[in-house]
Order: C-alpha cells, then structure tokens, then sequence
C-alpha cells in the first residue's frame, strides 16, 4: 500500500457517491475511501505516523466526526459523539497529532456560567484526556466561544459588537495565558460581526475571518494598519 507523503496531505473529496484523498499540491488521487453514510461532509483532517506508516482521516459530517483508518472498510463514530457542526482544532503535542474538542458543561449544583471544557483526541492511540482548567468569568457566555488558531497555537475568541474581538490563548502544557488580546474597530465590530464572518487563523498579523453561512467568503483584517481585504472564490471584494 503506497503512503502518502506527510508533507503534502490529503484533502477528503466526496461527490456523486465516490469518497478520494486528494493530494492538494499536486492534484493527484492518492485512494479511493469506502463511502460515508453522511450526504454532506463540511471537514476533514488527515493523519500520517511516520514511526508505523499508519494512515488515519477524520471527517466532520451530518452525522457527526467520523474515522477511518487507511486500508479498513468502514467509518467509525468518534466516541463519545461530540455534537454536529462543532469546530474542532488539531495541533501538535510532542510530535503527536491530537484533535481538541471545545464544548460546555454545567454540573447540577453550578451557578451561574457553565465552564468550558477541553477533550484532547490522540490520533494515534485514539485516547481521550478531557481539560477544565478554562478560566472562568473572563467572557460573558462559554456557549458562543470560537476556537481558532493564534499563529500555531489554539485560541478562544468572543465577538460582540461593543469590544470587537477578545482573544485568550492556549499554552504548550494545556494551561492559558493570563493576558486577553482585545482586536476592535469600527469595520470588525459593526460589519464583520454582523455579517456573521468568525476568526479561524492569526498569522503575521493579520486575522483571517470566515462567512459562517457561506464559507467561500473570507475577509482578511491587519490588526496593525486596519486595513480590510476580502475575497471570495469566484472575485476579490
């Protein structure tokens, strides 16, 4: 069985029935996947162990995230079933791939906010570690917290349109700095917010944003001059 080469990736392609890894570089099909039950799938990861050769793709569905295993027949359901649709981080950790799953939680006798808690998804063992350390009364409701990557380091965001933007950043050890990141302008807080557009990366100072109803939009904010650029995949807005 040929291995794809870790550097590259693969990129999860499933139309008119047939699901293909694709190698976005270079545009070549690198396999053929068994058929998700899902109609639609929104995401993928892609996982290569270069110790064991072991092959591994994670599919954000309808139905949920699923996993396969290169060479297996058949999908899994990521255990226990994290809801749909939520947005999900992978990063390294001592040279090990892992999924961080975000999501509320509230015990019978918590008053007041719940907290955010953190799964920790090993994709070699396939072993969960479960966090929740997030700090507490720092934003307003954990329920509408938006992960997304700082540089290479996983992030938590609030938008609103009074303060724009408030970031806290994940450390290596799973804690989070002290220190809150606050991004605000007129153009983010009154049109970016509004239009539903959410961070998902921070690089070089400039922040991309998303459409959250129609992911081919994309706007690009410098934090430095505050200048706007946004495109789609059809035209440059």
């Amino acid at each position: 069985m040929e291995i794809p080469n870790s550097q590259d990736g693969l990129k999860i392609e499933y139309h008119h029935g047939v699901c293909l890894a694709r190698n976005p570089k270079t545009g070549v099909i690198e396999h053929h996947l068994p058929i998700p039950q899902a109609e639609n799938v929104f995401g993928n990861f892609f996982y290569y162990d270069p110790r064991t050769r072991e092959t591994k793709f994670v599919i954000n569905s309808e139905k949920g995230y699923e996993i396969i295993k290169l060479g297996d027949q058949n999908w899994r359901p990521l255990q226990p079933d994290f809801r749909k649709g939520q947005r999900v981080l992978m990063f390294k950790d001592k040279d090990r791939e892992k999924l961080l799953f975000f999501y509320a939680v509230r015990t019978p006798q918590q008053q007041g906010n719940p907290d955010l808690e953190i799964s920790c998804f090993d994709l070699s063992t396939e072993e969960y570690e479960n966090f929740r350390n997030f700090p507490r009364n720092i934003f307003c409701d954990v329920t509408k917290l938006i992960p997304f990557y700082w540089k290479s380091d996983p992030a938590i965001g609030e938008l609103s349109k009074e303060d724009g933007l408030r970031v806290l950043i994940m450390k290596n050890d799973y804690s989070w700095n002290e220190q809150v990141i606050e991004i605000s302008s007129a153009f983010l807080n009154l049109h970016l917010i509004t239009m539903k557009f959410l961070p998902i990366h921070f690089v070089k100072g400039v922040l991309r944003f998303q459409c959250n109803d129609n992911q081919d939009y994309y706007f690009f904010y410098n934090i430095r001059t505050g200048s706007v650029t946004g495109y789609s995949k059809e035209f440059v807005i």
